[in-house]
């Protein structure tokens, strides 16, 4: 099995306290996306998704397997990111205790640790802005214009940018054209493929092949 998917779970929380979802599934996203797609060979064991629970009293103290799902629980006091207001300072909260099970698991494993350590000072480097450019700039037909499609994730939104410019690489036009929930699930479905419609309109289709937005020059 490959490693593809990543999950933070705050336990002992009442669902009123748990506004966290979408704030823990932008952390564990971009730190996937962020290990080196050469390398992610390295990362062929037991698991495929790896789920990190936090608890201030662990039911279990040794990695849980069961059909490709490796859960872990780690101690933690998840009441802490309850308090804390500041979001850098929460998504340091979730990056650390996420990193602090995933290494437990890779060293069941295994695996390089330095993968996911280099990813997470990625992370911390860059600010913990979750900002990726989508596919490959596509040309026109003409080819007298490409287009550059920037995602942005963050906790309370994601958008899709599009960036179009002319044969000298200057910016003709830019402008957010996906704005929606956070989730995975939610944006992952409209990002099929870009496909110029002619020489001026680019065009965004879903997996489906429905058209979710399009840009004219």
């Amino acid at each position: 099995m490959l490693l593809n998917f990543l999950m933070l779970i705050l336990c002992d929380l009442p669902e009123s306290e748990k506004s966290w979802l979408n704030e823990q599934e932008c952390i564990a996203e971009h730190l996937m996306r962020l290990l080196p797609q050469g390398n992610k060979l390295g990362l062929r064991g037991r698991c495929s998704k790896i789920v990190v629970h936090v608890a201030r009293a662990p039911a279990r103290v040794k990695t849980l397997y069961c059909q490709g799902v490796c859960e872990r629980y780690i101690q933690g006091d998840p009441w802490e990111i309850t308090q804390e207001t500041d979001p850098i300072r929460r998504k340091e909260w979730y990056l650390r205790h996420l990193l602090q099970g995933v290494l437990l698991v890779a060293e069941e494993e295994g695996w390089d640790k330095r993968l996911f350590l280099d990813a997470a000072a990625q992370i911390r480097a860059g600010g913990y802005v979750n900002r990726w450019v989508w596919g490959k700039p596509l040309s026109n037909p003409a080819r007298s214009h490409k287009v550059v499609a920037e995602c942005n994730h963050d906790w309370d939104v994601f958008t899709l940018t599009l960036r179009i410019m002319d044969k000298q690489g200057r910016v003709v036009i830019a402008k957010e054209v996906i704005r929606c929930a956070p989730t995975v699930f939610s944006y992952t479905q409209k990002l099929g493929k870009l496909r110029w419609a002619d020489d001026r309109t680019i065009q965004v289709l879903s997996w489906n092949q429905k058209i979710v937005a399009e840009l004219t020059v």
